[in-house]
């Protein structure tokens, strides 16, 4: 019994002495970290949410913005700005979590040797009843850290370049929101396009781009006059040119090259388009106010000269699997083909045809695209070889999903569709899937190919 009491005496010892290291370890020890990384933190008590403005004072200049509801604002001559969300938060994220390197100096008896009397740029963040300010002085000529003083605090500190760069060497329109414009894309009704002689209104009517005084042969692309307004309803440009333009001649927006008008419920807002700056981009003003911008030439080239510029291209729509007939005219020779399930045969003829021409003949109309409209109402066929076309393709039995082909020009040849009047320009590239007779079609067998090089 005695042994027993002295066994469980031991262990209950053990177990209080197991007890007390534990209790150091988290204590003492794990403490460590937290303490050396709150001891780094420059601003351990700020939070990122309660800093309500920013001030970045620079040896040329200043840059003061303003926080309004979730909303930043630049200020300048007491006019508000908006300020890109993104570039602010990433500066306030960095601002929040900066952390020194170690003192260099415990007093400020030397700030100009490291650069704080004239400090590269002061930031100064404010929260409700409090400021916080850091100067950012030279470069530290070993490492990679620059000086830093906090506010009034005495002494100067080490801190990691990588941590002052997003306050370093920032311009007013750097920090500035390229969104010029946010318009509900589902509210605008009606586009207008204002090019040189161009002038041309599109209402929107059952999801639809509607045009006045349109001939009916013109097919109007309505996907590209969607991406258009797409692409300015909400705007980014790529530079402010002038906030407060004396003149606008200077940027060609007296007389501009072209205006786009969206319609968004009841107010209008026009965009005009300027000269063009050093080959790259274009001069842009809105009639929502007076600033200059410079819009990618991108966006310029979006918008119609004329009205060729937003019709579909695509001169043939068809499936290929819903294509059962294929009547082929070339100089007087007929070959008309059918498909019977998946083969297709030459009709009147047992002769067995090549099928992957015939696949490569109806990919090639599948895409073929319109290089050049060239008359909608033309007077004289003739003079394009359309008025007896030597060469015809019609697609299935009907008559009117035939297309035909003229003259040659260059590289091109005239071609017409049955159901429209206009002609048009296309690749003469298409000329050379298109079979001369019914021999161009058959299927050629190793036989075939032994008697023709014995030939």
């Amino acid at each position: 019994m005695h042994d027993l009491i002295k066994k469980f005496s031991s262990t209950a010892v053990a177990f209080l002495i197991l007890i007390l290291i534990v209790g150091y370890f988290f204590v003492f020890e794990k403490g460590k970290p937290e303490k050396e990384e709150q001891k780094s933190a420059l601003f351990p008590d700020i939070k990122k949410e309660e800093i309500i403005s920013l001030k970045f004072n620079y040896p040329d200049s200043t840059i003061i913005l303003s926080k309004e509801a979730q909303n930043w604002f630049l200020i300048k001559n007491n006019k508000r700005y908006k300020a890109d969300s993104f570039t602010i938060n990433s500066i306030i994220d960095n601002f929040v979590g900066l952390k020194v390197d170690g003192d260099v100096s415990d007093d400020d008896n030397s700030l100009s040797e490291y650069g704080l009397i004239n400090p590269k740029v002061e930031v100064i963040a404010s929260i409700e009843n409090k400021l916080y300010s850091i100067k950012i002085g030279s470069r530290s000529p070993i490492g990679s850290g620059f000086y830093l003083k906090e506010g009034s605090v005495p002494g100067v500190k080490l801190i990691a370049a990588s941590l002052v760069w997003p306050f370093l060497d920032r311009t007013f329109n750097e920090i500035r929101d390229r969104e010029i414009i946010n318009l509900d894309e589902d509210r605008i009704t009606e586009v207008k396009f204002e090019a040189g002689y161009f002038n041309q209104t599109f209402i929107k009517k059952d999801g639809r781009w509607v045009g006045d005084n349109i001939a009916e042969n013109v097919d109007i692309n309505h996907l590209e006059i969607e991406g258009i307004v797409r692409s300015f309803s909400d705007l980014r440009v790529v530079g402010f040119e002038s906030d407060e333009p004396q003149s606008l001649s200077k940027y060609g927006l007296d007389e501009p090259s072209a205006v786009l008008t969206l319609t968004e419920g009841e107010r209008k807002i026009e965009y005009s388009f300027g000269n063009k700056k050093e080959n790259t981009d274009y001069y842009m003003k809105l009639s929502l106010g007076e600033p200059v911008y410079l819009v990618s030439i991108h966006n310029f080239d979006q918008l119609p000269q004329k009205i060729d510029d937003i019709r579909i291209t695509k001169l043939l729509n068809f499936r290929e699997n819903k294509i059962a007939n294929i009547k082929i005219v070339n100089n007087k020779n007929t070959i008309i083909l059918s498909k019977n399930e998946n083969e297709w045969f030459i009709e009147d003829s047992e002769d067995q045809i090549d099928q992957s021409k015939i696949s490569a003949l109806l990919a090639e109309l599948i895409q073929l695209e319109v290089s050049e409209f060239v008359d909608d109402n033309p007077k004289d066929l003739a003079k394009y070889g359309l008025n007896a076309a030597d060469i015809s393709i019609t697609l299935g039995k009907n008559q009117s999903n035939s297309l035909f082909l003229g003259n040659e020009k260059d590289h091109q040849v005239y071609a017409k569709k049955a159901e429209k009047n206009s002609v048009y320009l296309i690749d003469k590239y298409i000329l050379t899937f298109l079979p001369e007779s019914k021999d161009d079609l058959l299927l050629i067998t190793e036989t075939d190919s032994e008697v023709v090089e014995s030939n």
